[in-house]
């Protein structure tokens, strides 16, 4: 390790360590759930569809949640072509998503957005962009020029923005709608690329299989850095050792900072370093994992020459990371090692990403958005109610089976919609049609600093 890193991880260990703690114990993260996830569905496209469906089972993401839209060929070919133009993207995808999205009046619900497979990952804007940065930043972006240079920072970013280690809580989306109103983005993640140089649809399927079941493993392994004399590498090397004095607070885990590759036998809960090409199928990585590679061409699919973000993905890892275009080595534009903090706290993997990237707009978020292993599981349930409902009925949680404190938060959800608060509520069944309805509810419940949840789903039949 360089002297001057030596130096920082020497001086600003116990510091950044308090820092995290001080900080945390204000504030709590809520892990988001199923119901704030809308999935965006190429309908012109078997794949996209099929994966949707496989992944809004496997994670139960209500049916009203699941948009398509309709990608003609001579528009966007998901065999030939990762590209689209910005003005096609919000022609024959951003404004039918919106549109619907209102229409189904859950544009107060939906806080983040997964992409099913068959969707372009590129615009062919000045500089060109990822379709996850264009849903981020709502189809607007502020400035082509600060984009280019990674001067345009995120909202939500959490930091560090230097060696100094400034790191904010771990607030999670619904936290920071609250505070940023209207000027909140819409953080997206692909969920698969089955073009050409990336996955199989089979091998698409399988990862969001085996990534439905990595929540709350809690893994014990080492996080990983691998530094070299790449510049890709020296342009974050700074943040390893502020990353190396947050994870060492944890001691299920280790953290372990070296110029040579894992070994193979190693268990890999996160791994970072710069490089064009590495090996993937050569470690060990744990289920759910954060890994990625800063390269100039991660995500671009077109090019050859670099390691492509799938490999992760196939290699077990929960989500990963890449640029879409020649981003040069800014390390704003990439994930920040502190990424894996965020993730060790409880967070979910999209909500760990965009804590930790100030400028995501070329970079291409791939992955299982919901995977949280280190999230922390409970009992929820609800009190049995009738199969047959008419007029009012009143929903309740079980509280045998739940373990009840006033931190916690309740939430029913009929449909897919949020309709109600509380232990208890009055649900009015006449403001639905007669016919087979899902009732859900939703438990927040705290752990630390941050507060998870967990859902009961109930189906049940309207006779009015």
């Amino acid at each position: 390790m360089p002297n001057l890193l030596a130096s920082i991880v020497k001086k600003s260990i116990m510091k950044l360590a308090l820092i995290w703690v001080l900080v945390h114990s204000a504030f709590f993260a809520f892990s988001m759930g199923p119901h704030e996830l809308a999935i965006l569905v190429n309908d012109s496209s078997i794949d996209s569809i099929m994966l949707a469906n496989y992944y809004s089972k496997l994670r139960g993401v209500p049916e009203s949640n699941i948009f398509k839209v309709e990608l003609p060929n001579d528009v966007f070919d998901p065999k030939t072509q990762i590209k689209i133009s910005q003005e096609n993207f919000t022609k024959y995808i951003w404004e039918p998503f919106q549109n619907e999205l209102v229409k189904r009046g859950l544009e107060s619900q939906i806080l983040a957005v997964a992409i099913s497979c068959d969707f372009p990952t590129t615009l062919t804007t000045s500089p060109e962009t990822s379709i996850t940065g264009a849903v981020f930043a709502r189809n607007e972006f502020p400035s082509y020029e600060k984009i280019n240079s990674g001067e345009q920072f995120s909202n939500l970013f959490a930091g560090p923005v230097d060696d100094k280690g400034h790191i904010l809580p771990s607030l999670s989306f619904e936290e920071q709608r609250v505070k940023l109103a209207n000027k909140m983005p819409l953080p997206a993640m692909m969920l698969s690329y089955t073009g050409p140089r990336g996955m199989t649809y089979d091998a698409a399927q399988n990862y969001v299989i085996s990534m439905a079941s990595a929540d709350y493993t809690v893994p014990t392994g080492t996080f990983y850095f691998e530094t070299n004399e790449d510049v890709r590498t020296k342009c974050r090397l700074w943040e390893y050792p502020i990353a190396e004095s947050l994870l060492s607070l944890v001691p299920e885990v280790k953290v372990e900072i070296a110029n040579i590759p894992p070994a193979t036998n190693l268990l890999i809960v996160g791994y970072m370093t710069g490089n064009r090409f590495v090996k993937p199928h050569q470690m060990h990585l744990a289920k759910g994992a954060f890994a990625d590679h800063l390269t100039s061409f991660g995500a671009a699919f077109g090019e050859g020459g670099h390691t492509k973000i799938t490999k992760w993905l196939e290699a077990g890892a929960g989500f990963s990371a890449g640029t879409v275009t020649e981003p040069y080595a800014i390390w704003s534009k990439f994930p920040s090692a502190v990424i894996f903090a965020h993730y060790l706290n409880g967070c979910t993997a999209i909500e760990s990403y965009y804590l930790s990237v100030a400028s995501p707009y070329q970079l291409l978020a791939m992955g299982d958005p919901l995977v949280k292993p280190w999230a922390k599981k409970f009992n929820v349930a609800m009190k049995e109610i009738p199969q047959k409902i008419s007029g009012k009925q009143i929903l309740a949680i079980d509280d045998k089976v739940v373990k009840h404190n006033i931190k916690n938060r309740y939430y029913w959800i009929v449909d897919g919609k949020v309709v109600g608060s509380g232990k208890r509520f009055i649900w009015n069944s006449t403001e639905v049609k007669n016919g087979r309805h899902k009732v859900r509810l939703v438990v927040c419940q705290t752990f630390g600093t941050v507060r998870q949840q967990r859902f009961v789903e109930k189906t049940v039949v309207v006779t009015n």
